[in-house]
């Protein structure tokens, strides 16, 4: 009884907040909301001195970086949590999933002075940079994820599929097969965390609102726009069009999470 009032309780904190987090940018942002109407969300222009803002630069700097540290992070992912479930012993699988666990903990300002000092001689400043760096601080949290989901995997599975014939290394497919809703999940979720990322992308983004073709040209993102402009903003209408991009990615990371636990809690 008094575990499912605790629950229902926080539970129902929860729910608050994230509204209250609503409520207090949707109030804040309405200046521009009101300003710019819709136009905000799909112009591209970004001009403190007449001024003139636009989000559409941010919001596809930011889905860009995210979709392309997926792209990198997730297959690698998979691989390697396959391999750390069905080849490693069990004494091994503790200190991986200790490093794991550790990168994981790494502040993302030491991953952007990293990026700095690795990335950018390499492949220069950039949205290539910018999807390097995220996958790299993203990997750890799908490997454990992933690695997870594949301890999930009842037995019976392993032992029909060696009984078929099938190799230790096919087991991959039908693992993917059982738990496509839960690894798309752990791949929503690892995106969320990507979409919200500030430091380690300010540092090799070149934060310019610029909207090009090429991932190796100067871009920013709404979470780098927020965190370098904010003590900058020197009137009502500009610090509300950042208010405005903290509603946009707020919006967008709390559907995403909603999307990951659904997927994630449908199992194998």
């Amino acid at each position: 009884m008094m575990y499912a009032l605790a629950k229902n309780l926080s539970l129902s904190l929860l729910i608050l907040l994230v509204i209250g987090l609503f409520m207090v940018l949707a109030d804040q942002s309405a200046l521009a909301w009101h300003h710019f109407g819709w136009v905000f969300l799909y112009h591209s222009d970004w001009n403190p001195a007449i001024p003139v803002f636009g989000a559409l630069s941010a919001l596809i700097g930011t889905l860009v970086s995210a979709f392309l540290a997926i792209l990198i992070a997730a297959p690698i992912g998979l691989i390697t949590a396959f391999f750390i479930q069905e080849y490693l012993p069990y004494y091994v699988k503790k200190w991986v999933r200790l490093a794991m666990d550790l990168c994981m903990g790494i502040p993302s300002i030491v991953y952007g002075m990293w990026a700095m000092l690795i990335l950018i001689p390499l492949v220069g400043i950039g949205l290539l940079a910018a999807g390097l760096i995220l996958a790299v601080m993203i990997l750890p949290m799908i490997i454990a994820l992933m690695a997870d989901l594949i301890s999930q995997i009842a037995p019976e599975t392993r032992e029909a599929a060696y009984g078929v014939g099938a190799y230790k290394s096919e087991l991959l497919t039908i693992y993917c097969g059982q738990l496509k809703k839960p690894l798309w999940g752990t791949v929503i979720l690892a995106l969320t965390r990507a979409l919200g990322e500030t430091m380690a992308v300010s540092f090799v983004l070149g934060n310019t609102h610029r909207l090009s073709l090429s991932l190796f040209a100067p871009a920013t993102t709404l979470a780098a726009t927020i965190a370098g402009e904010f003590g900058e903003a020197t009137n009502a209408l500009y610090s509300a069009s950042l208010y405005g991009l903290g509603l946009i990615l707020l919006g967008m990371s709390f559907g995403l999470i909603l999307l990951a636990r659904i997927l994630l809690r449908q199992g194998a």
